[in-house]
């Protein structure tokens, strides 16, 4: 892919201007915000359901790509600490820069998530 088209691709999910309300219902298919935290967890559990085998090091580096406002990083850290696998960090990476932007303002720069600049 041309770095034309990520850039494209990119700029629809990278209004600086979008209130965090209104990217929340945009990118979660309108799910109330109450419950956006719980779905996460969902999604975690299932993974971890379907993937029963996969195992995590404690204090190990997970990466997640195109990690949004951090809902599934929050999951997976809560879900890690409750199988007693804490994660060293747990990294997410996006191509909308402020997309990272809204998730460490929601997120309030938790030590173990990290969203570093592209």
């Amino acid at each position: 892919m041309s770095n034309e088209l990520l850039r494209k691709a990119a700029a629809v999910w990278d209004d600086p201007n979008e209130s965090m309300e209104s990217v929340e219902a945009r990118i979660h298919d309108g799910v109330p915000k109450e419950k956006l935290t719980e779905r996460a967890d969902s999604y975690v559990n299932i993974a971890f359901n379907l993937f029963p085998y996969i195992q995590f090091p404690t204090n190990g580096v997970i990466l997640e790509i195109g990690s949004g406002l951090g809902y599934i990083m929050e999951a997976l850290h809560r879900a890690l600490l409750a199988h007693s696998t804490p994660a060293q960090s747990i990294i997410g990476l996006d191509i909308a820069q402020n997309m990272i932007a809204k998730a460490e303002k929601r997120l309030q720069k938790k030590t173990t998530l990290l969203l570093p600049s592209l």
